[in-house]
């Protein structure tokens, strides 16, 4: 029998928690014997060089592509390392980013062949220090799913959107959306209103389940009260002239009606779950392919897409709200004639798919769904936006600016009836 010089799928199973960072050999790569244990190869592995990936992993990480050269093979395994960004421990242990080497470890496993995660080889997280490293699949041959929502978002500007579409095989923004919807609808049906998951201290928003860590929460609020202050004095000096007096006042409003008790009374009332919690098309990646065909709303063409489509970035994973996500997701990319055109039949599919996955319907009815993807996706916004306010990102933040107001007048979310902001 040859050798297998592929890497063995982990799907099902958690991966090991064994820290790659500390078996960097000085620069040299990583230790071959445990890289070919890890990826399950029967051929020995001649070299696993490790570069670094500017540019890719956000403020809060640093990524680097590990090409693992394997004997007998001419075509190298690429895989991806992400680690907590040198100097960001503090911040990511009191934010507890590390989680995401813990949701690898503890959940994945749980909801393999319901929803498409990269293939995670070694999964390791540590609380005390608050550091993380995942040694994953290389999905440099895919395509991120925000490209696909056209040149709007000023996050496309210099990008190629045509190839992307090409190499998606033709993926329209309503059909990403939808299988970005359905994959939701499959993760928070797998977890929904399971108490037991309020006591992992680790899940972001888990303690606010059980009526505690009001500090934590108090502390985002003053956060995003501090950098909407910070925003307005940039709008009163006419740096952002294009602020709509409607957009200040819902902020204004949102912040003013913070309460601690009102927050967890709706965690006590309302049906949560296991949320992404930035759940956003830039988040997510869709395999290529040839031609997608034609599109047509069908519950069989979702499905076929969501497998295409891989969920990343589990940093802020949690207990919460599943229609906030999808909220958070529809304005963040979509051009209000997109969203229009999708956001109806995309929640029908969702709630359809809660009820086929084994979730009371009945009670949570879709129009309770849709009431809460309006109030979730705007308190949401509501914290992003007034907290983006404060940034020196004028660009982008005139563009969400647009974004929510015209997701709030379509839905008739005004000062008058906002909800507070959601971090």
């Amino acid at each position: 029998m040859a050798a297998s010089t592929a890497p063995a799928s982990v799907s099902g199973a958690a991966p090991p928690s064994r820290d790659p960072v500390k078996l960097v050999d000085e620069g040299r790569g990583l230790d071959c014997a445990w890289v070919q244990t890890v990826l399950g190869l029967d051929a020995e592995v001649e070299s696993a060089t490790v570069t670094p990936w500017a540019d890719n992993g956000g403020s809060n990480a640093s990524m680097s592509r590990v090409l693992v050269r394997v004997k007998g093979s001419e075509a190298p395994v690429k895989l991806v390392l992400k680690t907590t960004a040198a100097g960001g421990e503090a911040g990511s242990r009191a934010l507890a980013l590390f989680r995401e080497g813990l949701f690898f470890q503890e959940f994945a496993p749980q909801i393999a062949g319901l929803v498409h995660l990269p293939r995670v080889y070694v999964s390791h997280a540590d609380p005390e220090s608050g550091t993380k490293a995942l040694l994953m699949e290389d999905l440099g041959e895919c395509i991120e799913t925000g490209l696909l929502f056209g040149p709007g978002t000023p996050l496309n500007i210099g990008r190629d959107l045509e190839d992307a579409v090409k190499r998606s095989g033709g993926m329209t923004p309503a059909r990403v959306a939808r299988a970005a919807f359905l994959s939701a609808a499959r993760f928070h049906a797998r977890f929904w209103q399971k108490t037991e998951l309020a006591d992992i201290d680790w899940l972001r928003g888990s303690s606010w389940c059980r009526g505690e860590g009001k500090e934590a929460w108090q502390a985002s609020q003053d956060a995003v009260r501090g950098m909407w202050a910070a925003g307005k004095k940039k709008i009163e000096s006419g740096e952002t002239p294009w602020w709509s007096p409607e957009v200040v006042a819902m902020i204004d409003a949102s912040i003013s009606r913070a309460s601690w008790d009102d927050h967890v009374a709706r965690l006590r009332d309302q049906p949560w779950t296991l949320v992404h919690g930035d759940f956003h098309p830039a988040n997510m990646m869709m395999e290529p392919a040839t031609d997608a065909g034609a599109e047509e709303a069908s519950l069989a063409q979702a499905e076929s897409d969501a497998a295409r489509l891989v969920l990343l970035d589990m940093e802020v994973v949690g207990l919460g709200s599943g229609p906030q996500d999808l909220g958070q997701y529809a304005i963040s990319h979509a051009s209000p004639e997109d969203r229009r055109g999708f956001e109806e039949d995309a929640l029908k599919l969702y709630h359809e798919e809660l009820g086929r996955r084994g979730v009371d319907t009945a009670a949570f009815t879709l129009a309770e769904c849709k009431r809460e993807y309006v109030n979730g996706g705007m308190g949401r916004w509501m914290w992003l936006l007034a907290y983006i306010a404060g940034c020196p990102l004028n660009q982008l933040c005139e563009f969400l600016h647009n974004q929510v107001l015209a997701f709030a007048k379509d839905h008739g979310v005004t000062a008058e009836n906002v909800g507070q902001p959601r971090a």
